[in-house]
């Protein structure tokens, strides 16, 4: 588990709920300073057992959720020594002798979560055929270029217990629409407009929400999404279940 890191036992007892404010590692740099919603600095740490790093201090800027593009940008004028970039810039990153591309696996996974308890998301049917209706895989290679990975349950690739197996809704709008028929709405007629929520508005995530809105087009299902980047108000309206479907993820 390559995101999973040594923590002294007595630190984490002492401090309890406060270790994350005062994180003590096993690495070359240690912990100087947090300043909430803009920067963590590290700085070298003369002891460590395999010699003083070469670098005196690393500062991990922090920049909103969703904010790839701004990210970028700052990386592009030189404030940063490395970024995420969109994903419509990796053709133009590949080919330019400039920069350095580095890939690796993420533990990561995004999915819609489904309000079963409002209308018409109570009918398996409908719930059933918005999943049989979306092409997760050319959405992950064509919106995704080749980054993203289709999910086949709520552990990712590369962590213990995942199961490439078990994908359970291939892509079918043939069964999507028998679905819709059996739910007592043959092609969509009749059906509310499904409302889906989001807190992210960068440019690959929006372009996943578009595919999603076409192939639900595509077998007569009405789609709107919604974004709300207010990331406490977010939760609070998932919470009190306002959000008929929602986009959410997590990270080991």
């Amino acid at each position: 588990m390559v995101n999973f890191g040594v923590v002294p036992e007595e630190e984490v007892e002492s401090l309890g709920n406060d270790f994350g404010l005062y994180p003590v590692g096993t690495g070359p740099f240690r912990f100087e300073r947090w300043s909430r919603n803009e920067e963590i600095s590290l700085t070298a740490y003369e002891d460590y057992h395999e010699g003083r790093p070469y670098l005196d201090q690393i500062v991990f800027k922090i920049f909103p959720v969703g904010s790839t593009e701004q990210m970028f940008s700052e990386f592009e004028i030189g404030n940063l020594e490395d970024s995420f970039f969109p994903v419509d810039k990796r053709e133009a990153i590949e080919t330019e002798n400039r920069y350095q591309l580095l890939r690796r696996p993420s533990l990561t996974i995004r999915f819609f979560t489904i309000n079963n308890t409002t209308e018409p998301l109570v009918s398996r049917e409908i719930r059933q055929a918005l999943n049989y209706a979306i092409d997760k895989k050319t959405i992950s290679m064509e919106v995704g270029k080749g980054r993203l990975i289709p999910a086949t349950g709520l552990i990712p690739t590369g962590m213990f217990g995942h199961n490439p197996e078990n994908l359970n809704f291939p892509y079918s709008p043939e069964k999507a629409r028998e679905l819709l028929e059996r739910a007592g709405f043959p092609e969509g007629k009749g059906l509310p407009v499904i409302q889906f929520w989001s807190s992210v508005t960068s440019r690959g995530p929006l372009a996943e929400d578009e595919a999603v809105t076409k192939y639900l087009s595509d077998v007569g299902i009405k789609a709107n999404f919604n974004y709300l980047s207010d990331w406490p108000a977010f939760k609070k309206m998932i919470e009190n279940g306002k959000a008929p479907i929602f986009k959410y993820s997590w990270q080991a």
